[in-house]
């Protein structure tokens, strides 16, 4: 869901008791007014709030995440099978699921190189590795950027129904920032623990 810099501070003045619609600094003083010091501290402790909160959420609380267009290379892995190597995009922070057209079931988890399941990307059994039945997905550094290995299809042409996930929460240009809805309250919360 979208939200507001705009809105995010309101909520959380409203918590310190404090009032975000303070008049602002006249441009004869360098000081500050209170609500520009409490947009200015919103603004840094989101990405890594909100980040934090993400990483840390139940799956059910993201909110189903973005739905993103990827783009993938493919090539036959170790156990027969097809995998898709699909480079994260920038600002990527958690996988909400991922679906290939062949696969029986979505995978919501990654295997990461501090995970004993990550080698299981080179086994020769495609039971173990990832099969249409029990996909899998590893997450990999090469170059210049993480890559995200789906191992589980049994044709070279398939291709993701959905791929689904969560950003760090950064405002654009006019302060609009996409953040799970069922964590915005943990959100306001966090930050205005952080003010106090």
């Amino acid at each position: 869901m979208t939200f507001t810099l705009e809105r995010l501070l309101c909520d959380v003045c409203a918590l310190l008791g404090e009032s975000s619609l303070q008049p602002q600094s006249d441009g004869g003083t360098e000081i500050p007014a209170p609500g520009e010091i409490l947009g200015r501290m919103v603004t840094v402790l989101l990405p890594r709030v909100g980040s934090r909160l993400i990483r840390e959420a139940l799956p059910e609380q993201l909110c189903g995440g973005e739905t993103v267009e990827v783009q993938m290379h493919t090539k036959v892995a170790r156990c027969g099978l097809y995998s898709a190597d699909i480079p994260l995009p920038a600002g990527f922070l958690r996988l909400v699921s991922v679906r290939m057209g062949e696969w029986k079931r979505e995978v919501c988890r990654i295997f990461g190189p501090g995970d004993q399941e990550w080698s299981r990307q080179w086994s020769e059994e495609p039971g173990i590795a990832g099969c249409p039945q029990s996909p899998h997905a590893y997450l990999s550094h090469y170059g210049e950027g993480a890559v995200l290995r789906l191992i589980g299809s049994e044709e070279a042409g398939d291709s993701p129904l959905w791929f689904r996930c969560c950003f760090v929460p950064l405002p654009d240009e006019e302060g609009v920032f996409t953040f799970p809805a069922a964590l915005y309250g943990e959100l306001v919360e966090a930050i205005t623990a952080n003010i106090r």
